[in-house]
């Protein structure tokens, strides 16, 4: 799994995301960029989940000339996409299916500079640990507008950073280099649940992509000390023992922590509906 921080500033999104990816019992694979840029319609590709989805979900979008045409097409792909991975690996469960997507740039239909994000999994999916498939706007593969401040997994903006964010002056207020490691930091800290057991799962370092009208910046903004094929073990963070018990307490709280993110300083939005 991995984080990906979102932040939609008025002139750019600002997306902080980690490098590590695993093995089944949670060892570190590799440590790498997890952001694509996209030259031909001026966006960045995150995501988090299936790795086997990365490479031809971005052979596909570079096709595309903008953020609006990667929105109109992106359903049909990423239908494509799964029905080619139960024809494949179906008879597989523990293979990892489903992934989330971001996709940052400039939208034409919306006149704004827009972080929308799209999932696999189906409606009111009770196994979604980001709780998007729980809204009422939500479908498989569209693309919606998060709230201008979102994290992925969620934690709770507003306590991390001591400070109220409920408007968009707020959100550009935000440095994105310093508030923006802060929120990743946060995550990292957190246990998720991979393969049904508690881990840490968000490492290797922390890379900042900024997007504008303009072309795509990427840069490392910090490096953790974590080493292929060792688990990842953040400095004041609970043990695993304990981090399970912890995973079962607040699972249930995800959808509504991230609900809450959503609702400010913008509640979620279709991309087709803002057209």
């Amino acid at each position: 799994m991995s984080a990906i921080v979102i932040l939609q500033q008025t002139d750019a999104i600002h997306l902080i995301t980690d490098g590590a990816t695993y093995r089944d019992d949670g060892t570190v694979l590799e440590i790498r960029s997890k952001v694509t840029p996209l030259p031909a319609a001026n966006c960045a590709l995150a995501m988090r989940g299936g790795t086997w989805a990365c490479q031809p979900l971005a052979a596909a979008l570079s096709l595309c000339g903008s953020f609006d045409e990667i929105a109109e097409v992106l359903p049909d792909v990423v239908a494509g996409m799964t029905a080619t991975y139960e024809i494949y690996f179906g008879d597989r469960p523990s293979h990892p299916k489903h992934f989330e997507i971001v996709i940052a740039g400039w939208s034409d239909n919306m006149d704004r500079m827009v972080a929308a994000v799209a999932l696999t999994r189906q409606r009111n999916d009770p196994d979604d640990p980001t709780g998007f498939s729980t809204f009422d706007i939500y479908e498989p593969g569209t693309l919606f507008v998060p709230g201008q401040g979102c994290t992925i997994p969620a934690i709770d903006i507003e306590a991390t950073l001591g400070r109220s964010l409920t408007t968009q002056a707020d959100i550009d207020a935000l440095d994105p280099g310093m508030d923006g490691f802060t929120l990743h930091a946060a995550q990292r800290r957190e246990p998720g649940l991979y393969r049904g057991r508690a881990a840490y799962i968000i490492g290797g370092f922390a890379e900042l992509t900024t997007v504008t009208r303009h072309g795509i910046e990427s840069q490392v903004i910090h490096e953790w000390p974590d080493a292929v094929g060792q688990k990842i073990t953040p400095v004041d963070a609970p043990p695993l023992e304990v981090a399970q018990r912890v995973v079962d307490a607040v699972s249930a709280l995800r959808a509504a922590q991230q609900s809450a993110l959503m609702r400010s300083p913008a509640g979620p939005e279709l991309i087709s509906q803002a057209a």
